[in-house]
């Protein structure tokens, strides 16, 4: 046989060699990048056709699934790290499982369905206090530092003060601005 054709036809082999033993690699890699489990019910039945969304640490959905007839999933996520897991179907939502992906595929999870209500929630909390520049007895505030306030195109002045430190408003309407004794 022609000497060039064989180191060909050996050149050949050892890359398909060494590419059969890269997938081989990234298989096993793959599995531990895994994420398995069941879907069941609160009666603990499994739940089949339930979708389960993988989310990363800013919230994002970076893979979902649907569960098989047995209610079993698994979802391949892209990379290490650590994600959320929850399953939905219709009007119903599990919790959300915390799994952490390394180089040991974790171990399977349990999701369970409950029904989810809707609630109307008001927050309320404190006005951030403004950013103001004082000499000795001076604030100066601009509109646009009480614009940047929420609701700061409709505060009234009282209100506005009230974010200043030692300003109080009083029972009857006055503003008090306590001065800092020594």
């Amino acid at each position: 046989m022609n000497p060039h054709l064989m180191k060909l036809i050996g050149l050949a082999v050892t890359c398909w060699l060494a590419g059969a033993m890269e997938v081989v690699f990234a298989q096993d890699n793959a599995g531990a990048r895994t994420i398995s489990g069941s879907v069941q019910n609160q009666d603990l039945r499994r739940v089949g056709q339930a979708l389960v969304e993988v989310r990363d640490q800013e919230g994002t959905i970076v893979a979902h699934k649907v569960t098989n007839d047995a209610g079993e999933f698994t979802v391949a996520v892209p990379a290490e790290g650590t994600y959320s897991v929850s399953a939905v179907l219709e009007t119903y939502r599990s919790e959300y499982v915390i799994v952490k992906i390394g180089t040991e595929p974790p171990a399977p999870i349990k999701l369970t369905l409950a029904q989810t209500k809707e609630i109307a929630l008001e927050i309320r909390s404190p006005l951030p206090p403004i950013q103001y520049k004082a000499s000795s007895e001076t604030y100066s505030l601009s509109r646009k530092d009480v614009e940047i306030l929420p609701r700061g195109n409709n505060n009234t002045v009282a209100e506005v003060l009230q974010t200043v430190p030692s300003v109080v408003y009083g029972a009857l309407g006055q503003t008090h601005i306590r001065q800092d004794h020594a």
